[in-house]
């Protein structure tokens, strides 16, 4: 299972082995407790709809180093056949090439826009 966590807690889970799940919780959390969800198939077909030059941005190879000076030098979208995966972090560990700077705002918005909120309580957790 692979899912690079932004700094805002969302994960864009997309070109998984198996199925993603994510931990339970132990006790009922003082406050917070949710967990963001991304539909990564909706976000990468409303780029494709809304802003061709940005998903094509987001898929060039090597366009983007994720996990600091020794991480992975990538792509956002890699597509290989008819699977697209999705490698997206938000946070202080990615580096994206200047040609992506104009292009996140859209990548943003998209991604808002289906984001699904989802209450856990204590002994919950999620698998899809």
């Amino acid at each position: 299972m692979r899912a690079d966590l932004a700094s805002t807690g969302m994960a864009l889970l997309a070109g998984m082995p198996g199925p993603a799940a994510l931990p339970r919780l132990r006790r009922e959390p003082a406050s917070g407790g949710e967990a963001l969800l991304v539909d990564g198939r909706a976000v990468y077909a409303e780029l494709a709809a809304r802003d061709p030059r940005a998903l094509a941005a987001f898929s060039v190879p090597r366009n983007a180093l994720f996990g600091g000076g020794g991480g992975h030098l990538g792509s956002v979208f890699t597509t290989s056949g008819n699977l697209t995966a999705i490698r997206l972090r938000l946070d202080a560990l990615v580096r994206f090439a200047p040609a992506l700077l104009e292009h996140l705002p859209v990548l943003r918005r998209a991604i808002a826009a289906h984001t699904v909120t989802v209450p856990l309580r204590a002994g919950h957790g999620i698998r899809n």
